[in-house]
C-alpha cells in the first residue's frame, strides 16, 4: 500500500470516480431505455401511417370517394377512407391505439388526406417520368373540355413504348388558364 492511498484527497477522488462510473452505467441504461422507447414509438407511428396510406390507396385505386357527408363518430357512414381505416382498427392494436389518441395525431383530416394523396401522386409521376425517359418512343396526349362552370379543364396523358410494351398513363387533370401553345407547354412542364 502506498502512502497516498490513505490521504483524504485520494479517498475523495476514488469516491468521485466510483460515483462517476455508477452514474455513467446508470445513465447508459436510462439512455438505452429512452432509445428503445423512442424506436418503438417511431415504429408504431410508421406502422400507423402505412395503414392510413393503405386506406387512401385502396379507396383511390377503387375510384371511390374518400369522404362522406358527415364525419362524426355517430354517423352511419363517415366516408370510405374512415370506414376502411375503422376496419383496420378492429384487427390492428397499433392502429386502434393511434385512432383512440389525441385528435391532432390521427392524420385523418381531409387536408392531410389531400397532402398524402399529392405526395403519392408525385411519387407515381416520378416513376412514370423515369419510365418515359427509358422508353424508346413516347407521346403526350392533351385534351381540353369545359366543365359545368364553363372553366376550361385540361387532361394530360403520356403514352410510351417501353420494353416492347405500350403503356398509357394519366398524369394530370387541371384547370387551363389559356389554350395557346405557351400556356400548354407551361402546363406540361409543371406536370412532369
Amino acid at each position: 500500500m502506498k502512502f497516498y492511498d490513505n490521504s483524504a484527497g485520494h479517498k475523495f477522488a476514488m469516491q468521485a470516480w466510483a460515483e462517476f462510473k455508477l452514474q455513467k452505467t446508470k445513465g447508459a441504461r436510462i439512455q438505452h431505455a429512452f432509445d428503445a422507447s423512442h424506436a418503438k414509438t417511431v415504429e408504431e407511428n410508421r406502422r400507423y401511417i402505412r395503414a392510413v396510406i393503405d386506406a387512401l390507396l385502396y379507396t383511390a385505386c377503387q375510384n371511390e370517394a374518400q369522404r362522406g357527408h358527415r364525419k362524426g363518430s355517430q354517423s352511419g357512414n363517415r366516408g370510405n377512407f374512415l370506414e376502411f381505416l375503422d376496419m383496420i382498427y378492429r384487427y390492428d392494436e397499433i392502429v386502434k391505439k393511434k385512432l383512440s389518441g389525441p385528435g391532432n395525431a390521427k392524420y385523418t383530416h381531409h387536408d392531410i388526406q389531400n397532402e398524402l394523396l399529392d405526395i403519392i401522386a408525385g411519387m407515381i409521376r416520378k416513376d412514370i417520368s423515369k419510365e418515359v425517359m427509358e422508353a424508346e418512343h413516347f407521346a403526350l396526349i392533351m385534351d381540353e373540355t369545359k366543365d359545368v362552370s364553363k372553366q376550361e379543364q385540361l387532361s394530360i396523358v403520356v403514352r410510351n413504348l417501353h420494353q416492347q410494351s405500350l403503356h398509357e398513363e394519366f398524369l394530370d387533370f387541371t384547370a387551363a388558364e389559356s389554350l395557346d401553345a405557351d400556356a400548354l407547354l407551361k402546363k406540361i412542364m409543371e406536370t412532369s
